[in-house]
């Protein structure tokens, strides 16, 4: 075993249950310092006075899914996260965190610091990220490969960039015949953007933002990076667009819808939630495949409304719960399903 991190006892306990689990997601967790509806960023030398609390939260993909399907009603004991934390106060929060939840964890630690993100929201703008990568980076292929090989998940969440997975996530997939694929893009840490491009292909989901699609397939516009993205995709790719709304892309349909409109506070978590409505939907209906025009709308208006939620409070996952996408569904719903086109 790599000297440089060793497995926690619960992570050992988990693996010898050997049940299966529904979710398994991993890549890049972070300990977030959160500094939302802020008037506006100080200059240098200046100080500011904000009204809302300057926050430690949970953040990062693989904690924040598994949080946000516990509070959409998913068994948590079938839930699991494989993550790398440091051994320092901000691993303790984050490890805490989510066992708090019921979820299983699959931890390894190693000698470097938690990765940690500031996170900056100023009043109707978007977020400004600060990250320093830290322990995720060195997540160790291996370590996934057997919690994997040990779980045997119905789905596998993951989000590289900058962990320790990224550069062997594409034979990682190529391993899991039989589990659902989402793969979420965002920044890489020291790689090109189209270092990506084999895990694409064996995903049977993509999720990533207008901007992430571009610069992963090197197009100038939307479309053309669509383009390409449906060429490689399995089965879906989902572009999300902010305040114009997301896409639900096939090999034989692509759907748009607008997006629900709420008062958000923070949106650093929506993406995330984005991706755990989509898993809520194919667990639930406990199908993979063969979807129906009908049902692949209502994936995705399940899925923008999951987002709309992570919104409403400070933090990744605090906003979301199964009461308020439903409400968000109920308000507004009939609205934009009536806005929602196909081609």
């Amino acid at each position: 075993m790599n000297k440089k991190y060793k497995e926690d006892q619960n992570t050992k306990n988990n693996l010898r249950k050997k049940d299966g689990l529904l979710v398994i997601t991993s890549g890049m967790i972070s300990a977030d310092i959160v500094a939302a509806n802020l008037p506006k960023i100080a200059e240098p030398g200046e100080m500011i006075y904000v009204d809302t609390d300057i926050s430690l939260k949970n953040g990062g993909f693989p904690g924040n899914i598994v949080i946000d399907l516990a509070q959409l009603g998913i068994n948590p004991a079938q839930l699991g996260t494989v993550i790398g934390l440091g051994k320092d106060i901000f691993g303790d929060f984050l490890e805490s965190t989510i066992k708090d939840f019921g979820v299983k964890t699959f931890i390894q630690k190693t000698e470097r610091h938690t990765t940690t993100d500031m996170v900056l929201v100023v009043r109707n703008e978007d977020r400004r990220f600060h990250v320093s990568p830290g322990a995720s980076s060195e997540l160790s292929p291996s370590f996934l490969k057997k919690v994997l090989k040990e779980t045997r998940p119905k789905v596998f969440c993951v989000r590289p960039g900058y962990s320790g997975i990224d550069l062997t996530i594409d034979s990682i997939f190529r391993e899991m015949k039989k589990t659902f694929i989402l793969l979420d893009v965002c920044r890489p840490y020291k790689k090109d953007w189209d270092y990506i491009l084999p895990a694409v292909s064996e995903a049977n989901a993509i999720h990533c933002n207008t901007g992430e699609a571009m610069k992963i397939t090197g197009k100038n516009t939307i479309e053309e990076a669509v383009r390409d993205l449906k060429g490689i995709v399995k089965e879906f790719l989902f572009i999300t667009e902010g305040e114009k709304g997301a896409r639900l892309i096939t090999k034989n349909i692509e759907i748009f819808q607008p997006a629900f409109k709420v008062d958000w506070i923070d949106p650093t978590g929506c993406g995330d939630a984005f991706c755990a409505g989509i898993v809520y939907k194919l667990l639930k209906w406990n199908k993979f495949s063969d979807f129906s025009r009908e049902e692949l709308i209502e994936m995705l208006l399940f899925a923008q409304a999951t987002g709309a939620a992570a919104s409403l409070e400070t933090g990744c996952t605090n906003g979301v719960t199964k009461e308020k996408v439903e409400l968000i569904i109920k308000e507004q719903g009939s609205k934009v399903l009536k806005e929602t086109g196909t081609r």
